[in-house]
């Protein structure tokens, strides 16, 4: 944070608040990527090619979800402003 900004500390509370929020979205974004890798390692075999393509489908709208959320917790996270200016 640039010092030579003033920002009250329960900005900085509510700032603190919703970079968890986002970290834990972006956590869940993760875990689900590592699921669908999982299942795909296995998936022609065990669910047919179908449902695999349907996999890596999914799988790159969660990681264009998981883009999203990395940068958006890098956004707040160096963020000078109150969460409502951003």
């Amino acid at each position: 944070m640039d010092p030579r900004v003033e920002v009250n500390i329960e900005d900085l509370k509510e700032q603190l608040k919703l970079s968890e929020s986002v970290i834990t979205f972006l956590e869940q974004s993760v875990k689900v990527h590592n699921q669908i890798d999982k299942k795909l390692k296995d998936s022609i075999e065990v669910v047919g090619k179908e449902i695999s393509d349907s996999l890596k489908s999914l799988k790159t709208i969660v990681n264009a979800i998981s883009n999203v959320f990395a940068g958006l917790v890098t956004d707040v996270q160096n963020s000078d402003t109150d969460p409502s200016q951003r």
